[in-house]
């Protein structure tokens, strides 16, 4: 019995060596064929379980091979380094990284040109679907998709992304903005903050709610408005109605917070380990469930009647899809209630996050660079007027100017040193080499590799 299992793990370590082998030889051979300078890595550097155990693996490896081999390509087998290394392993490797692992053929390119070619060509650089299955938690979505499905999606969400609703998102933000400030004189007692981080979080998220969901959510101690209706008072409420035990507003936090356990934690453990985060992000994400199945349900109704909703109504429009007319959805286009709450997260995570921490990361840079907040406030009171009201501020007239000043400096400087999104990760496909436009430039053809643009 012993001999046998001795033979058959024998037998799987020589398979799983020939195999590693094997695919390094290819994948090393596919890099030499490209004719740009390649790194070699014993392990898919991107690979989750990789990186949960990169502190075994790396130190093996520094210490068996000979300094020269992974002195400067270990830079990009860390962890987050696109935050903590940021240029500096393209300043030193140049600015397309190919590295060859025995499961991978990978490039990360941080030139201008071929990152604009690799994101408009995207049927011959499709994105990696199997990495984004995780936010599929709530559906598919056009995050999810690629393809026709994915053409599908966004013919569905793409129209709400206009210069109208520019406009609109311009005065919510005033609105909203004034509503934090009101916040922050009302509480912040000795005019000091050790954080801004949970507040431009509640910014963005208020902001994206009324814009793109109608729903008016406010600030602690701040009324709703007079004309508010039962389904305002439901979300923007500070206690949680009936059948929930969060608010609306702490359902999305909670998300959003706890959202690596929620995306990679499999749900048996999640549900049945009384560990203190999967509790909170358990009700956390039972509760926005909830939220969004009966904010799709009142939403139906409104379609049904024909209501609309102010600004981009993202939510109206995807379930004019499915449930306009009583038949066949719009453009004979038919969504599932699970892609329309799909969706529906992740204009939430991708509009809100994202907002929120570019406002919070410019407001550490300006309060670290006194000069540069003085500038800013003397354009500011150029372009808008020292003591004008900022309800007469008008987007149409004011963004072009706004763009040309610090305000616009400020916002590009900002995503430029801190962005919201690292990496554009793409694909080839199979069955065809792709080939650019830069010289000696060439995307593999293995069937795994994977180019990330950055």
């Amino acid at each position: 019995m012993i001999s046998s299992i001795l033979l058959l793990t024998g037998a799987f370590v020589a398979w799983l060596a020939f195999k590693f082998g094997y695919g390094l030889h290819r994948n090393i051979a596919l890099a030499k064929s490209t004719g740009l300078p390649y790194q070699v890595v014993p392990i898919n550097p991107i690979n989750n379980v990789t990186q949960a155990f990169r502190f075994i693996w790396l130190p093996i490896w520094k210490l068996l091979v000979p300094k020269k081999y992974w002195e400067d390509v270990v830079a990009v087998c860390e962890y987050n380094w696109q935050f903590r290394k940021q240029f500096e392993p393209f300043a030193n490797m140049g600015q397309n990284i190919l590295i060859a692992s025995p499961t991978i053929l990978m490039l990360h390119t941080a030139d201008p040109e071929f990152i604009h070619q690799v994101t408009s060509r995207r049927e011959d650089f499709p994105k990696p679907t199997e990495h984004y299955k995780i936010l599929s938690m709530f559906g598919h979505n056009i995050v999810t998709t690629e393809g026709a499905v994915w053409r599908m999606h966004r013919k569905v969400t793409s129209p709400s992304f206009n210069e109208k609703n520019s406009a609109l998102v311009f005065k919510a933000a005033i609105d909203q903005a004034q509503g934090m400030t009101d916040y922050w004189l009302r509480t912040q007692k000795n005019g000091s903050f050790h954080t801004v981080e949970h507040d431009t979080m509640s910014l963005a998220l208020n902001i994206i709610s009324y814009v793109g969901f109608g729903l008016r959510l406010v600030w602690p101690g701040q009324p709703l408005p007079a004309d508010a209706d039962a389904r305002t008072i439901k979300y923007a409420s500070f206690e949680p109605p009936s059948k929930h035990t969060l608010t609306f507003s702490e359902s999305i936090s909670g998300i959003l917070e706890h959202l690596l356990p929620l995306l990679l934690t499999p749900s048996l453990v999640l549900n049945n380990v009384p560990l203190r985060v999967f509790k909170e992000a358990k009700e956390a994400r039972e509760n926005y469930e909830l939220y969004m199945e009966e904010f799709l349900r009142e939403k139906v109704q409104d379609v049904r009647r024909g209501d609309k909703d102010i600004g981009m109504d993202i939510m109206g429009s995807l379930v004019a899809t499915s449930y306009q007319d009583g038949q066949g959805g719009k453009a004979g286009i038919q969504l599932k209630d699970s892609e329309i709450i799909g969706n529906a997260f992740i204009m939430f995570l991708a509009g809100h996050e994202t907002t929120a921490n570019v406002m919070h990361f410019s407001m550490l840079e300006l309060a670290n660079n006194p000069a540069a907040q003085r500038r800013l406030q003397q354009d500011i009171d150029t372009i808008l007027g020292p003591d004008s009201d900022p309800a007469t501020w008008n987007y149409e007239e004011k963004i072009s100017s706004m763009q040309g000043s610090m305000l616009g400096a400020i916002m590009n400087e900002t995503l430029r040193v801190m962005p919201p999104v690292m990496e554009v990760p793409k694909k080839t496909t199979p069955t065809k080499a792709q080939t650019s436009s830069q010289p000696s430039l060439l995307a593999g053809t293995a069937e795994q590799d994977h180019g990330c643009a950055r």
